[in-house]
């Protein structure tokens, strides 16, 4: 998985010295600006802590969906994490560091519906327009269709996903499926049509390839 991270910094030293690490770096993709990007053009925020304002507003719920990664003086790591923020680095730290906290912070997968970007963890779903936790069984099923994008996916292997044995007659399966396109569609905003995840009469169930095109483990359609 390759990393999208936006750098907030007007300082042009640390902007050469994080692009050039970059550039050794497969799995992260740096991109540096004086004001955030939007998030469906990055996975993480990287940003110093006197500016976290454009980002955090102090609640239990940031403004934004993604992680944010504050940079700063000791001292201004308390609150830094009481604004929400996902981790904190304390100066002085290096690029190295960064990269260890960022793999950590994005610990989670993304893909793309035609609606949005989902941001997936063991957990949770989260879109631009909200979140909805998952239990474990959910996450399994999810990260299965997800794997065999536009292929229908027996209920049986679903079941076995979540108990590991097969149970052909049980209806697990169909229950954690409604409960998923439930939560998918209150996380979808007013602008999704039709559920992401689909049936197949007589195969199973299926997300639905919209142009299949991959980076990474991103699923982008």
């Amino acid at each position: 998985m390759v990393i999208r991270v936006n750098v907030i910094t007007e300082d042009s030293l640390l902007e050469r010295r994080l692009l050039a690490y970059a550039r050794k770096i497969d799995k992260l993709d740096l991109q540096s600006s004086t004001t955030p990007l939007p998030e469906d053009e990055t996975d993480a925020y990287v940003v110093p802590v006197r500016s976290v304002g454009a980002l955090l507003d102090g609640t239990e719920r940031p403004r934004t969906w993604l992680p944010v990664v504050a940079y700063g003086k000791p001292t201004a790591l308390a609150s830094a994490f009481l604004a929400g923020c996902s981790d904190y680095l304390r100066e002085p730290w290096t690029a190295e560091e960064l990269s260890c906290r960022l793999m950590r912070v994005v610990d989670t997968s993304f893909f793309d519906a035609a609606w949005g970007r989902v941001r997936l963890t063991s957990s949770s779903a989260s879109s631009k327009h909200g979140e909805a936790e998952l239990s474990i069984h959910e996450y399994r099923i999810l990260r299965v269709l997800l794997l065999q994008l536009g292929r229908p996916v027996p209920r049986e292997v679903l079941y076995y996903a979540i108990w590991g044995r097969t149970d052909g007659r049980s209806r697990t399966v169909d229950v954690h499926v409604s409960s998923l396109r439930r939560k998918l569609k209150a996380i979808a905003g007013p602008e999704a049509t039709g559920s992401l995840i689909r049936s197949a009469r007589g195969l199973g169930y299926f997300i639905p390839a919209c142009g299949s095109r991959r980076t990474g483990t991103r699923i982008l359609c």
